[in-house]
């Protein structure tokens, strides 16, 4: 079966959590894969498909965060 992916994914277990763009805490999230597209994660409260926000995490000793949007 040909990959349809056009950038590797990483499998990836950590926690984070998703913010609103007004600083307010939307959900605690655990990472399931990783990639530079995108990732996937798990947790209760995750927004609606279409709706931004912003992921954050720890790794390495360093704050990471970005925009995302929720694709499904």
């Amino acid at each position: 079966m040909r990959e349809r992916r056009s950038v590797p994914r990483y499998k990836f277990h950590d926690s984070g959590r998703l913010v609103s763009s007004k600083g307010e805490l939307l959900c605690e999230i655990a990472f399931t894969t990783l990639s530079v597209r995108g990732c996937r994660v798990n947790g209760a409260g995750i927004p609606a498909v279409g709706e931004s926000c912003r992921v954050v995490f720890e790794w390495q000793g360093k704050q990471l965060e970005d925009w995302v949007e929720v694709k499904w």
